[in-house]
């Protein structure tokens, strides 16, 4: 947990009274994942839980080193393959469940490419849970995420709405006209596809191009 939001994540967990639906504060925060010089950023929800699998890599060291590398924006030789977490070893037979998640919502891309897409994912709330109810407006870490999202507007890359749009728009409002904004048809199954994305004719074609 980020030290600069730990007083009002930890007054959240106290007021939920069910235990699965706190957030999992064992965990890593993953507040964004990839590159940021990549030339298309997803603006995402929060990272979530699959219980029995995510507690399984929190104390790996190669898991530890590749999630630092992460959260420092810290090159290393396959970083713009965005998954990180294609570097970790099955654990018992498990494989990382935020792994399984990227490969199925981005098969057609890596599909079509050959390799991972160069992509840079941005998280609404850092924090792990089974749902999104109970994520804040606002939290001090959404300051230094938010300016990755303005930085990028800036240098008019391409940005895929892909959760919480409505509250994302609230969040960063320069999005609202932002003529380099693509969305999800389905915003339930937010798998990166030509049929999915939409914005003008050749959507698909101009995220593929940028990756």
């Amino acid at each position: 947990m980020a030290y600069c939001d730990k007083t009002e994540i930890l007054e959240i967990n106290d007021k939920i009274e069910v235990k699965d639906k706190k957030f999992h504060l064992e965990l890593w925060p993953e507040p964004f994942l990839g590159n940021p010089n990549a030339q298309v950023y997803l603006l995402n929800g929060n990272p979530g839980f699959t219980e029995g699998k995510d507690e399984k890599f929190v104390y790996d060291p190669v898991f530890q080193k590749l999630a630092l590398n992460s959260l420092l924006h810290k090159s290393t030789p396959d970083y713009d393959d965005f998954l990180y977490f294609n570097k970790l070893k099955n654990i018992g037979g498990l494989t990382h469940p935020g792994y399984e998640w990227w490969m199925k919502h981005t098969k057609q891309l890596r599909q079509v490419l050959g390799r991972n897409p160069r992509l840079f994912n941005v998280e609404f709330c850092a924090y792990h849970s089974i749902n999104a109810n109970h994520i804040p407006e606002y939290l001090p870490s959404y300051d230094y995420t938010d300016q990755l999202v303005i930085n990028a507007m800036n240098e008019n890359k391409i940005i895929i709405a892909m959760r919480m749009v409505n509250r994302w728009m609230a969040r960063i409002p320069q999005l609202k006209n932002y003529p380099n904004l693509y969305r999800l048809l389905n915003n339930r199954n937010v798998c990166l596809t030509s049929g999915n994305i939409i914005k003008a004719i050749h959507s698909f074609g101009s995220v593929f191009n940028a990756c």
